[in-house]
């Protein structure tokens, strides 16, 4: 297990740009049968906040949850210029909040690994 490496080790939390202007971000939802995930990024692919929830069999729930949660915290701060979506859920979640991109888990596996074997460290992913 020493291989491992967690990504979260290497994530600063987000730090939002002075004032109260826009923040340009990404919405992305994976709604599986146990837990529903929303994460927010900015244009730099930055985490601006991340959710993680049962879905509890009640999908639908889960993301107004969720969404209600971001709401909360960043009021009208963020603006919203796409959303994904992925997981079990994905068609349906994608018609509930209007997505532009529905994509299959195994695709957003891929495109995650890319992206964080590039992230840390030049490390080239053959297996996901």
């Amino acid at each position: 297990m020493e291989n491992v490496i967690l990504l979260r080790e290497h994530v600063k939390p987000y730090q939002p740009p002075p004032g109260d202007g826009p923040i340009p971000a990404y919405l992305g939802i994976d709604v599986g049968s146990v837990s529903t995930n929303l994460v927010v990024i900015d244009e730099n692919a930055n985490v601006i906040h991340d959710i993680y929830l049962r879905t509890a069999g009640r999908p639908i729930e889960a993301v107004q949850k969720g969404l209600y949660e971001i709401r909360d915290l960043w009021g009208q701060r963020l603006q919203i210029l796409g959303v994904g979506t992925t997981g079990s859920g994905r068609e349906l979640i994608a018609e509930f909040v209007g997505a532009d991109v529905v994509k299959d888990e195994i695709t957003a596996h891929k495109t995650g690994a890319v992206h964080i074997s590039t992230t840390l460290g030049d490390q080239l992913v053959d297996t996901i």
